[in-house]
């Protein structure tokens, strides 16, 4: 296995879980001998990268490769490049690995002490969306369990690009809206009271983050959840972020399924709105897309809109308390900013 010399902690148990899974799983390679890799922060890879993967790698370093924090290690890994997600989980990594030459990716995730599995939900996605929406996900090729009930998943290597910028996104809205609606449409749709959607944890939470906004924005958004109507939930992917959409010659893929679950049906759609240039058109086009006649006692979709809205950014203000001092903390600080501005256009406020 791996050397522990110049490795971090992280580094070798990310290490030491690949190869954990290459022994196990058949739709993976071996490698007999160890082979030498670059390590940095929390990306190791190959000295000579096949271009295709530099997609993985995080942006700020992929150009970074040259300089005195480049470690050399050596391991048994057949992976050409591991990450290591930024955050752990019950102090195990999580990771993701790809294989150029096989044309597969390998996802680690240890289950949160809550017994919840992202690579389990991902696996359950896979057997929905590739009844109801085929092409959305890559390829399923295995899944199981390795040492330390670690479950890993591997699927077949997508020839795309991300949708990096918000004007990429943009121009895809549509096209994602069209994907997320098919699999609502097949997997079906129910009405669930916002209360028992969210457990009621939503106006716990909402108490405290209340004071965030504006005396109007407060009070609409305070008796659109007490009232405890329905919203329309489905299947959701549940991470809809630019750099979980890519764009391939066949269309676009959604990859990382880790967070899919039955859902309000908004739920894809707001973030796609969170992190629209042009939200006004963005919004327009949910509401177009995911509209339809409301019945008594139900939210308008511009009302599950803004509950979703809502929801993310009772989640946001806990999230931001636990990162003080974090490097990310200013990104969920101006995203909960962002966040208050597009509940006020998903109810038609006035600035």
């Amino acid at each position: 296995m791996a050397r522990r010399r110049n490795l971090t902690e992280r580094q070798y148990l990310a290490l030491a879980a690949v190869r954990a899974a290459e022994r196990a799983e058949t739709s993976l390679p071996q490698s007999r001998r160890a082979v030498r890799l670059l390590a940095l922060d929390r990306v190791m890879r190959r000295p000579q990268l096949d271009d295709r993967l530099e997609v993985i790698i995080p942006a700020p370093l992929r150009l970074a490769w040259h300089g005195p924090d480049v470690q050399e290690v050596r391991a048994g890994v057949a992976a050409d490049a591991v990450v290591i997600g930024k955050f752990d989980i019950r102090d195990s990594v999580r990771l993701r690995a790809a294989y150029a030459d096989e044309g597969v990716t390998l996802a680690i995730q240890p289950p949160r002490p809550d017994s919840w599995s992202g690579i389990a939900r991902a696996v359950e996605a896979h057997g929905i969306v590739d009844r109801h929406a085929p092409g959305l996900m890559p390829r399923l090729l295995g899944h199981g369990v390795v040492r330390d009930e670690l479950p890993y998943l591997v699927e077949a290597w997508v020839d795309g690009h991300p949708l990096i910028s918000a004007e990429s996104l943009d121009e895809a809205a549509s096209e994602i809206l069209e994907a997320i609606g098919s699999i609502h449409r097949g997997y079906g749709v129910t009405r669930v009271p916002v209360g028992e959607c969210w457990g009621g944890g939503l106006v716990h939470r909402w108490a405290e983050t209340v004071e965030i906004l504006s005396p109007d924005l407060a009070t609409v958004a305070t008796d659109m959840i007490s009232r405890d109507h329905t919203l329309r939930c489905s299947r959701s992917h549940g991470d809809m972020v630019a750099s979980n959409i890519l764009r391939t010659g066949d269309g676009i893929v959604l990859v990382d399924w880790e967070n899919a679950s039955v859902a309000p049906i908004m739920r894809d759609a707001a973030k796609l709105h969170l992190y629209s240039a042009t939200p006004e058109k963005t919004l327009r086009l949910i509401i177009e897309a995911m509209g339809e006649a409301t019945p008594a006692r139900a939210y308008t979709p511009r009302e599950e809109l803004a509950l979703v809205h809502a929801q993310l950014l009772s989640l946001n203000s806990r999230r931001r308390a636990e990162l003080e001092g974090h490097p990310r903390s200013d990104v969920y600080k101006e995203q909960a900013r962002r966040q208050v501005v597009r509940m006020r256009e998903a109810l038609q406020l006035g600035a």
